[in-house]
């Protein structure tokens, strides 16, 4: 018996017992994927799949999804690319280009055909399942020279791979690189790997971090208006699943707590530079900053990352709409992050009604200046509840030079790390020196 035919032989008994399948390397770092389990195990940590992995009808087979398991592997987001108008996805792996076409069962190594069949020669196809691919666990195998063993007291299938990523936390600069790797529409892909990657990097900083996910509706900008908080205006099935993310390091119910927030989605095929990666990092910067002293702070911070802002603020809508009312009588004030760190355009202001969290960040802060409904953000949706608000930008996008179009096909360079990291430091020391008392 050749060494395919074991592994097929162990995939077959992994089936059979509870369907788990486990990756790991020579240090236990290990991925975990079960099927019929949104929940995937990277590290000893949890991370939610937007698709659960399952078994292929016809062929019997396991199929995995390809990037994410692709990513745990240790391949770079750069060298897995997807072509819309082919269905091809190709990954880049040390001296190998692998490809496959979705709805075949043809993936090529180099250029040189191989077919995917069971044993008794039933294909087996890679699939788009829920915006996300699959491919089948064989496919994994023979393309990635991966090495299989059995583990009898776990039933589980053990594959060896020295590349499995340990985690760390990333600089500013790799922060931004990987959030703009993919494109972030609501509901994609792309958004719950950001998800899981804005997620690790909390995780390592000390937070406790969960991924919310929520139901988005068909709305449009009448009901948006005139109803705000009314999720369903059209009582339909949602239209899609899309995801928050929430961290915080401890939660003392005798404080008061400050919402810090920032979008992480983008409109479709655009990476967001701008809008809002430069945001995001921004706050994940902030986040590590104020880590080693949050709990000294008598107030709360919780940071939550809203997703489907680009959708009628449906993220920030659903976390609202989902508090209790003494968990919103604890929110004192919310301050949002939205497109910042560009040189081009560079103007420093806080957009949101007046109150006394905005008048002690002006004192504290006298470069900035107020606008009034400037930007339409996150925001909003606390301010619709009357909570104390503001979005910090320090990008002027009514600039002529600054349009629609060039927010589009945005260029990475816009967006200046140092800028990132001097943003991030105005609201740490904010948060450091800010007197809760004074917004009583």
């Amino acid at each position: 018996m050749n060494y395919n035919q074991i592994l097929n032989y162990l995939i077959i008994i992994c089936v059979l017992f509870n369907n788990t399948l486990v990756f790991a390397n020579k240090n236990n770092n290990a991925i975990k994927i079960k099927i019929g389990s949104k929940i995937a195990v990277v590290n000893g940590k949890s991370i939610k799949l937007e698709t659960e992995p399952y078994i292929q009808e016809i062929s019997k087979s396991t199929m995995i999804p390809l990037r994410f398991v692709s990513i745990a592997l240790g391949i770079s987001e750069q060298n897995i690319k997807y072509n819309v108008n082919t269905k091809e996805v190709i990954i880049n792996y040390s001296d190998k280009e692998i490809k496959f076409i979705i709805g075949t069962n043809k993936m090529y190594i180099n250029n040189k055909e191989t077919n995917l069949l069971t044993n008794d020669n039933i294909p087996i196809y890679t699939e788009l399942k829920n915006g996300t691919t699959f491919i089948p666990l064989k496919a994994l195998n023979i393309g990635l020279d991966i090495n299989a063993e059995w583990e009898a007291n776990t039933k589980t299938v053990i594959i060896t791979n020295n590349n499995i990523q340990n985690n760390k936390l990333d600089d500013v600069n790799t922060i931004f690189e990987k959030i703009t790797n993919n494109t972030r529409e609501r509901g994609s892909e792309g958004e719950i790997i950001t998800a899981n990657y804005i997620k690790s990097q909390l995780d390592i900083m000390g937070y406790k971090s969960k991924i919310l996910p929520f139901k988005v509706y068909k709305n449009d900008l009448k009901n948006h208006n005139l109803d705000f908080f009314n999720l369903n205006p059209f009582n339909e099935e949602p239209i899609l699943t899309s995801h928050n993310i929430i961290a915080e390091q401890s939660f003392n119910p005798n404080k008061k707590t400050l919402i810090l927030s920032a979008h992480y989605d983008t409109t479709k095929d655009n990476k967001g530079y701008i809008d809002n990666a430069s945001g995001v990092t921004v706050l994940l910067e902030v986040a590590k900053l104020i880590a080693p002293i949050v709990n000294e702070l008598d107030y709360n911070i919780r940071f939550i990352f809203f997703s489907s802002e680009e959708y009628y603020l449906s993220g920030s809508k659903n976390y609202i709409s989902s508090l209790k009312k003494e968990e919103l009588n604890n929110i004192i004030g919310c301050i949002n992050v939205d497109m910042t760190s560009t040189k081009n355009w560079r103007e420093l202001y806080i957009d949101g009604p007046k109150s006394k969290l905005i008048d002690e960040f002006l004192k504290l802060n006298p470069s900035f200046y107020l606008k009034s409904n400037a930007t339409s953000s996150d925001s909003i949706s606390f301010e619709k509840k009357n909570i104390m608000n503001f979005t910090l930008s320090t990008v002027n996008f009514t600039d002529k030079t600054f349009d629609s179009k060039l927010r589009k096909i945005e260029d990475k360079n816009f967006v200046e790390i140092d800028l990132i990291k001097e943003d991030a430091t105005i609201i740490f020391n904010f948060l450091k020196n800010l007197n809760i008392k004074n917004l009583h």
